[in-house]
């Protein structure tokens, strides 16, 4: 036998009392290799050989003893595929990564298994794979290319030159050198433990594989209950407050209660570890809506996976309200909470109609022409008594639907300016922008906030973050590697770029996205959320996500940022129900309008970016500018420094050409708050601390009331009948748009349902960026009774214009920095 046989390169807990080792290469004994643990009062029972399915599942193949090689993916594991019907195939460089044919070769089909579950296979003779001593890299694609994403735990799992990740076939590691162990006492996975073979190198046990599944259907955090299970009913006590957590490897939890901030000291309850063996568990007597809570975690640290610390207040994952962004906790009780039926009542505008501003809660209000406190400057009430005000900002634009940076709880002193994008608590609104914190005002303050936008017709996205958490990290104090991404010696994976990345793909992630998101489905009414940096949520979690909450409110508006600083998922999201922020869009139109761009470009952003990323027509959201990095008017200005406080003429023109080309777009406008009178923040980028720079300065709506209205108009435009040729519910025929230019310039006529699809209307909008006068020869279109409704200082009925569209449809001329909308049909 070799030494590389007798070595363990990485040992896993699989779950309580069940770990896994990993040999250096295939074992070649009749008998499993003994194992010995190295941890007080721990023993190994039985090892056997991993199964045919733990293999397929974790490392995406396994070895017949035939000889053939069993490519295997489990459907349930990529719900935004249909394996029956868009067949999936496993690809590499035996077959050019699925170039080369016939692809039934290497097509998955189902293959049953005992427990009721399908299993989708595909064996491969090992010669036929060209593998060398060093293995061969593959991955599954399905028949539309869409690319099945690589499990993050997977011991194979490698990297391209491009940064690609793909499973790796190893031929001397082709399963039969995994084995699961078993403990005889203990739980095993709360010790720190060293496992070895023979004289070989000990190796910490992790966690790993299947242990990203352990999960609870325990109702978690603190709940009142009118009865205990094994108590009659008949009991003295009517109510009882139940707390429960999910720590898989801790040895103790303890719950703290108080009845005031000011409180003495807490009555201490210590929580029970329940049959599962990763929920803890504590009832106390009695109704404790109003108290406050925090729990203690504690268990024994490896150095490397675990961060647990007994005399660590927390903050519990799952409370529905906080006084702040640490502990304590603030119990509800949810029969109190002001729940409406997500179903009834007011209703989102169908996605095609939306026209949406993103605000963040204090910006909007901190300058406000409106009579408010101090204290109402800060947060829920005094948006909700500025939307009420007549002749308010948000209302008189025209948009109908508000996208609010995140408004649960996130981390920071109260009194400072924050945008939200350091999440403590996902279940909570902001302590931070309540009357009354301590006493959890800000829940109705939330709920009133919504129904105010409803009753002006103004549906609410709430931006949610999920992909990292701010500080304290409560989760890390429950299990660092179950809930964070973490490398081989602990530390924190970063693809967010604020400092960790939640674990998403965790069975109990994906729980706490999903319970919260509800939660705020049927607590507070909202239409829909914006998820940041949905890449690092993976696909699959967020179809997950899309198919709870359609079944809790159909017309949930679902919007995705479709990067990180890992990659993109906005191929993928063409299968779902997802729009996504369309950076091409963002970044194409800046240039255009600069006549930098070009008339193909501006066809493809016009026309919803179909055919490439946008599946369907209002699954691009185009926007500008947004919360993130330079405004639009500092992004263009001519001025020195990117300050853009006192815009030229050049400045202004160009913003009436974008806000033109954005409005007259297939897709979802969005602009941002106070875009549509050229806000500035004089300049610079990233500023998430700055209140002073980014509130909204409504002396600017007066100083710049031609831009404002003219946006405003386009808004009104674009919810008219003729609108309708742009709000689009399915996706229109090849030839449905069509777009003109002339060689040598970017100035472009784009005319939408050119082919009469869509009845006998037609939209057609020209723009030149050009310092001169640009002809477009309009082949084909060979029309009468075209009407011109705006050019770009306004819309007009008085003919006065600098575009002449010729009589009969062949010819339309542009002047200098000029755009037009005209119109035909009944």
């Amino acid at each position: 036998m070799s030494t590389e046989n007798t070595e363990i390169s990485q040992a896993y807990w699989l779950r309580p009392r069940l770990g896994c080792v990993l040999l250096g290469r295939n074992w070649d004994k009749p008998a499993p290799p003994a194992l010995l643990l190295e941890s007080e009062g721990l023993r190994i029972g039985r090892v056997r050989p991993a199964s045919e399915a733990f293999l397929g599942r974790y490392w995406g193949y396994y070895e017949r003893g035939d000889g053939w090689i069993v490519f295997c993916q489990d459907a349930r594991q990529h719900p935004q595929i249909d394996f029956a019907k868009n067949p999936v195939q496993v690809v590499g460089p035996f077959n050019r990564w699925g170039v080369d044919g016939p692809a039934e070769h290497w097509r998955l089909r189902p293959r049953p298994q005992p427990d009721g579950s399908t299993r989708w296979e595909c064996a491969i003779a090992r010669d036929r794979l060209n593998a060398g001593p060093e293995g061969v890299s593959f991955k599954f694609v399905s028949a539309d290319w869409q690319w099945l994403g690589v499990f993050f735990g997977a011991p194979n799992r490698s990297h391209d030159e491009a940064g690609n990740p793909n499973y790796r076939f190893e031929p001397g590691r082709s399963g039969r050198h995994v084995f699961t162990f078993e403990v005889e006492e203990g739980r095993g996975v709360d010790q720190r433990c060293l496992v070895r073979l023979d004289a070989g190198e000990p190796r910490l046990v992790k966690p790993g594989l299947s242990f990203f599944e352990l999960a609870t259907d325990a109702r978690l955090g603190a709940r009142v209950e009118t009865s205990r299970p094994g108590f009659s009913r008949f009991s003295i006590e009517t109510k009882w407050t139940v707390f429960r957590i999910f720590a898989p490897r801790a040895r103790s939890a303890v719950v703290e209660v108080f009845q005031g901030l000011d409180a003495a000291g807490p009555e201490v309850y210590p929580m029970a570890l329940l049959e599962d063996e990763v929920t803890w568990e504590v009832w106390v007597s009695g109704n404790l809506h109003g108290w406050y809570y925090h729990l203690r975690i504690d268990g024994e640290n490896d150095g490397v996976s675990t961060w647990f610390d007994g005399q660590r207040r927390l903050l519990d994952p799952w409370a529905l309200a906080t006084a702040g962004p640490g502990s304590p906790a603030i119990v509800v009780d949810i029969e109190r909470l002001p729940r409406r039926d997500p179903r009834a009542g007011f209703t989102a505008p169908p996605i095609q109609d939306l026209v949406v501003m993103e605000g963040h809660v204090r910006d909007l209000i901190r300058a406000a022409p409106v009579q408010l406190s101090d204290e109402e400057r800060l947060g829920f009430r005094g948006l909700t008594r500025w939307l009420a005000q007549d002749g308010s900002y948000l209302r008189e634009l025209g948009v109908n639907a508000l996208e609010l940076l995140p408004i649960t709880q996130f981390d920071g002193p109260r009194g400072a300016y924050h945008w939200g994008y350091m999440p403590t608590n996902f279940f909570s609104p902001c302590a931070h922008y309540a009357m009354d914190p301590s006493q959890a005002s800000q829940l109705g303050e939330l709920a009133e906030l919504v129904a105010e936008c409803h009753r002006r017709g103004l549906a609410v996205i709430l931006d949610v973050v999920y992909n990292h958490v701010g500080e304290p990290a409560h989760l890390m104090a429950l299990d660092k590697t179950y809930f964070f991404h973490v490398d081989e010696d602990g530390a924190l994976a970063n693809w967010s770029g604020c400092g960790n990345t939640l674990r998403a793909e965790s069975a109990m992630s994906r729980r706490l996205i999903i319970d919260s998101l509800v939660h705020l489905l049927e607590t507070y009414d909202v239409d829909g959320f914006r998820f940041d940096l949905a890449d690092l949520l993976t696909i699959e979690v967020l179809c997950e996500v899309e198919r709870a909450l359609k079944a809790v409110k159909p017309s949930v508006v679902l919007i995705a940022e479709p990067w990180s600083f890992r990659g993109s998922i906005a191929w993928q999201l063409r299968s779902t129900g997802f729009a996504f922020w369309n950076d091409g869009f963002r970044d194409f139109i800046p240039e255009f309008v600069s006549a930098r761009g070009n008339a193909d470009g501006l066809g493809y952003f016009m026309a919803g970016s179909l055919g490439h990323r946008s599946e369907w027509p209002a699954q691009s959201v185009n926007y500008l500018e947004s919360h993130d990095d330079r405004c639009w008017i500092d992004r263009i200005t001519e001025n020195a420094g990117h300050d853009g406080r006192n815009p030229t003429q050049g400045d202004v023109q160009r913003t009436h050409l974008a806000i033109a080309i954005l409005m007259c777009s297939i897709g979802i406008p969005m602009i941002a708050a106070g875009q549509d009178f050229l806000r500035s923040k004089q300049g610079l980028s990233n500023t998430y601390r700055q209140g002073d720079v980014n509130e909204v300065d409504y002396s600017r709506l007066k100083r710049f009331a031609r831009t404002h209205a003219y946006t405003r108009d386009w808004i009104r435009f674009r919810a008219s009948a003729w609108g309708e040729l742009l709000r689009l519910a399915r996706r229109p025929s090849a030839h449905y748009v069509r777009c003109f230019a002339r060689e040598g310039f970017s100035a472009a006529a784009v005319l939408f349902n050119a082919d009469l699809s869509g009845g006998d209307r037609q939209i057609l909008f020209g723009v030149n960026p050009h310092p001169e006068t640009v002809g477009i020869q309009l082949d084909g279109l060979v029309a009468a009774g075209w009407r011109q409704l705006a050019t770009r200082d306004g819309f007009t009925s008085n003919g006065d214009s600098r575009g002449r569209l010729s009589g009969d449809g062949r010819w339309l001329s542009l002047e200098a920095m000029e755009c037009g909308v005209w119109v035909r049909g009944s």
